[in-house]
């Protein structure tokens, strides 16, 4: 997914997982924090000392927290749409950690995947 991302479980570089999963959500957020460190994301997690996946879809009104559901949302409906290509499913499950996060991302999975599926 990205050639110089994060570092993977199973020790590649960028792959999906380390996108679009709660343990990529919080990489997502400790880069963005240390990017940001007057957001209030970040002053939540010095309050805290920790942040979930949870918290940032608890928090989705605030911009950085915007911006990685965003980025994850993306990454999903992308990898789907060109499986869905290639495997024609009738129906995609959601699973996961994420699947948790609720209507509001899946609507957010499905604008990337239709804008993959529905060209010309």
């Amino acid at each position: 997914m990205e050639k110089d991302g994060f570092t993977c479980n199973c020790g590649r570089v960028g792959c999906l997982e380390t996108i679009a999963s709660a343990t990529g959500i919080i990489h997502q957020v400790n880069e963005f924090i240390q990017q940001n460190p007057s957001s209030e994301l970040s002053h939540y997690f010095q309050k805290k000392g920790e942040i979930s996946t949870k918290d940032i879809f608890n928090f989705a009104g605030d911009h950085l927290c915007q911006q990685i559901i965003q980025r994850t949302a993306d990454a999903l409906g992308v990898v789907l749409a060109n499986l869905s290509v290639v495997i024609n499913p009738s129906v995609i499950t959601i699973g996961g950690g994420l699947s948790k996060a609720g209507d509001a991302f899946i609507i957010a999975i499905e604008k990337p995947f239709k804008g993959m599926l529905w060209h010309g």
